[in-house]
């Protein structure tokens, strides 16, 4: 006589079939997934050679597939293809990310897509976002400033207003008016 809990357990594990994509799975998966037009039009806008060309629309397709996963979206990033990295902002726990493992995605962006998108949407979400947006935004790199300038403009959107220390904004946003216009007109000059 089989028991409610054996019973249970059985079909939780023949009807609740959730696959965990390898990171190799994932890289075929883009690969194949991958368009010379795609490829040429990213490229066109400032996407390094390391794409495969695959659309935004096909990474939110293997997103829901996969769900979050921290593991999984740092060899992704480690990667160093573009569409993976991108992906890998996706998929990432937000939660779980470290210090450390933004500030290797800062420092390793390969283009704007993630220094000013994939970067930026994670720190935000983590518990490192402040912090790390006054670092990267006093960065000397360029991308590592845009990354720290977006994460910033991010977290203003997502976080309610009690949630800031308005006084402190106050006086940052004053040097961070000045700061900006210092940044662009020094890379403008270059």
């Amino acid at each position: 006589m089989v028991s409610t809990f054996q019973l249970i357990n059985f079909l939780l594990i023949c009807c609740h079939q959730t696959t965990i994509m390898t990171a190799k799975e994932v890289l075929t998966e883009l690969k194949s997934l991958g368009t010379e037009s795609t490829k040429k039009t990213l490229a066109n806008h400032g996407a390094p050679d390391t794409q495969y060309g695959v659309k935004i629309e096909e990474l939110k397709k293997i997103q829901k597939k996969i769900k979050k996963n921290y593991e999984l979206s740092l060899y992704l990033y480690n990667s160093g293809i573009s569409d993976a990295q991108y992906l890998a902002g996706l998929i990432a726990d937000e939660k779980q990310m470290t210090k450390k493992d933004l500030q290797h995605w800062a420092e390793t962006a390969s283009w704007h897509m993630q220094s000013e998108y994939t970067v930026p949407w994670i720190a935000a979400e983590s518990d490192h976002g402040w912090s790390l947006a006054l670092q990267w935004i006093d960065s000397k790199k360029e991308s590592i400033q845009s990354s720290g300038w977006t994460t910033l403009a991010s977290l203003v959107a997502i976080k309610k207003d009690e949630e800031f220390n308005i006084k402190e904004l106050k006086i940052y946003s004053k040097e961070w008016r000045k700061k900006f216009i210092q940044q662009v007109t020094e890379s403008v000059i270059q």
